[in-house]
């Protein structure tokens, strides 16, 4: 609040650096999580049989064959990639699913267990700083619009903002904008281990 408007906007242009950066970061991690499951995860029924110790002495079925092992985990890793690929609205229903089942087949597939868990907080992390970076951009840009028109706007679409700094990427629609007295709430419908995400000022 005690920023004036050219101190505010210089802020804005840093957290938006700082936000293309985290998303373009998050893809080159993604990237570079498909190299190593492309070319390990398939390889690692095999690795276990081999090297038990390695793994924490997991054992592998005596149901099937390692070919089905790598089979299944092969067709895992195709998924991983495509969830990757999604806004988390997109890919939570699908993790839900692939949750339940990895349930069903936890003691025929061990491997997925250890897996699925890893990459459902990596994309749940990347856009819960996502959200927060969104909600500080626009608490700065409500304090312009406050300034110049000596009142808040009616909605966030007052701010004139591109649509993707608005959207809740949690839920795809946008993000909760609420005046109680005076006070402003900024919230997802997104939840990070129960927790709301929210900002308010």
């Amino acid at each position: 609040n005690n920023l004036n408007q050219a101190n505010r906007q210089e802020l804005f242009d840093l957290l938006q650096d700082n936000y293309s950066s985290t998303l373009e970061k998050h893809q080159k991690s993604i990237d570079g999580e498909r190299v190593i499951f492309g070319s390990y995860f398939p390889k690692m029924p095999q690795m276990i049989a081999d090297e038990p110790e390695s793994f924490g002495y997991i054992e592998l079925p005596l149901n099937h064959s390692i070919e089905d092992e790598q089979a299944y985990h092969t067709e895992s890793l195709l998924r991983f990639r495509e969830l990757s690929d999604l806004e988390y609205h997109e890919a939570k229903d699908q993790i839900q699913q692939w949750e339940k089942e990895i349930e069903v087949n936890s003691n025929q597939y061990p491997l997925n267990r250890v897996m699925l868990p890893a990459i459902s907080s990596s994309i749940l992390k990347s856009h819960e700083t996502q959200t927060r970076t969104q909600m500080a951009m626009i608490q700065l840009k409500i304090q312009d619009y406050k300034e110049i028109n000596g009142h808040r706007p009616k909605s966030l679409q007052d701010l004139n903002l591109p649509t993707h700094l608005i959207q809740d990427t949690f839920t795809g629609g946008s993000l909760i904008y609420e005046q109680v007295d005076d006070r402003t709430k900024i919230s997802s419908q997104g939840k990070v281990r129960d927790k709301e995400i929210f900002l308010e000022f």
